[in-house]
């Protein structure tokens, strides 16, 4: 029976008649019955009740008791980052925007785990999400989401990046190359800079197929209360392996390999090809160290028969000293990226140099060795005395160029 407002009207088991979306099924006794749950006539078939938009009792239970909110990056998606990722290369530097991401945030710690394994689906959320219980990359670093970033990272296009030039790749669109690998990137975060609950769990979904309520307005969704929620869905919770990489902080981002053609992207990854995109990138790890303001150390893993195993790691030591200058070298990069975010002249800001010495120790299983090499480093930000092209200066100040006036280079020591 139709309303007014198009809703349908369904009977309750004692035959009265409701709303639909106030119903549910009765499809699963492990979960126990709450005094909101009304559940649908007996006599409508599971089938009929879905496709008159009854709800499943999982899902009723999870809308109504852990704090679900609404959650998703707000556009046209598929088509928008589709078009994105024309500007970004399925290459290693996919990783490389990860890790500057990471550095932008102040982690100190980045570690990319790969994961060719299946999880069970049995307890997972209803729908497609069982799908995505296959082979993964995951990604964790050592700091976490705040409010603002959760903001800010569903604002496609729109971030760190495009507000702040010292914050070259904070959830800016560079993230966005996660969808090469992915269909449906997903990040646990915990730490006191979260307001709800300290740990959330986020799944963006620009095709609405895998996450529960996702839709064209909200192509994703946010869940708060997850002690509640793990123990509903718990195998949800496997893949992201929390009890191995996370701390007292952190975020694990979760990147389940794309397996079939889809809008967003129709090259599909496999197993041979993330590991030989992340091989190149272990290659060039050590050089892309050199000029991040926060990272230390850099890892690479993979989980074999349930244990967690380093294959390579990248690790830098430096003096207190070179720390402390490492950091306000960092300050500074803040000033100069909020005067030109402000439109204010730069050109007669004066250099600011740094000169520190890197030790760099990097394992390889492979090879069964750790070798270490030490790296003069030199960065530099300003201008110095000469005189500034007059095409660059009219630029900073009409806001043509927002790039930061810095530069560095290192050289290895002779042993």
């Amino acid at each position: 029976m139709p309303l007014k407002d198009g809703k349908i009207l369904v009977p309750d088991d004692d035959n009265y008649l409701h709303p639909v979306n106030l119903l549910c099924l009765n499809d699963d006794i492990e979960i126990e019955r709450s005094k909101s749950m009304t559940f649908v006539c007996k006599h409508i078939s599971p089938a009929l009740a879905k496709i008159l938009g009854v709800k499943s009792k999982l899902k009723k239970k999870i809308s109504e008791h852990y704090n679900v909110m609404k959650f998703g990056q707000r556009e046209d998606l598929t088509t928008r980052i589709h078009k994105l990722l024309e500007g970004y290369p399925a290459d290693e530097g996919i990783f490389k925007e990860l890790l500057q991401n990471a550095d932008d945030a102040g982690a100190t710690e980045i570690h990319f785990v790969t994961d060719y394994n299946y999880y069970s689906s049995a307890k997972v959320f209803d729908g497609n999400f069982k799908e995505l219980q296959g082979p993964s990359l995951l990604v964790y670093n050592n700091t976490s989401f705040s409010e603002y970033d959760l903001e800010s990272i569903q604002l496609l296009g729109i971030g760190g990046k495009s507000e702040n030039p010292s914050e070259t790749g904070k959830y800016g669109v560079g993230f966005n190359a996660v969808y090469h690998l992915t269909d449906v990137p997903s990040f646990l975060t915990k730490g006191e800079k979260i307001d709800k609950g300290k740990r959330t769990l986020c799944i963006l979904d620009p095709l609405c197929k895998y996450a529960t309520s996702a839709d064209k307005q909200n192509p994703g969704i946010r869940y708060c209360n997850l002690d509640g929620l793990q123990r509903a869905v718990p195998d949800v919770f496997l893949p992201y392996h929390e009890d191995d990489l996370m701390g007292d902080e952190g975020t694990i981002f979760r990147f389940p390999l794309r397996t079939e053609e889809s809008k967003i992207c129709d090259k599909l990854i496999d197993n041979e090809h993330l590991t030989t995109l992340l091989g190149k990138f272990k290659n060039e790890s050590t050089r892309s160290i050199f000029f991040l303001n926060h990272i230390l150390k850099i890892e690479f893993s993979q989980i074999v028969n349930g244990k967690m195993i380093l294959d390579f790691s990248v690790t830098v030591n430096m003096s207190k000293e070179d720390i402390r200058q490492k950091q306000a070298f960092h300050l500074k990069r803040l000033h100069v990226g909020e005067m030109i975010t402000k439109k204010q002249q730069i050109t007669t800001e004066p250099m600011f140099q740094i000169q520190t010495v890197m030790s760099i120790s990097v394992f390889d299983i492979k090879r069964e060795t750790e070798d270490e090499d030490i790296w003069f480093v030199v960065d530099r930000i300003g201008f110095n005395d000469k005189a500034i092209p007059k095409k660059v200066s009219h630029a900073y100040s009409v806001g043509e160029l927002d790039l930061l006036p810095q530069g560095g280079v290192a050289l290895p020591y002779q042993k």
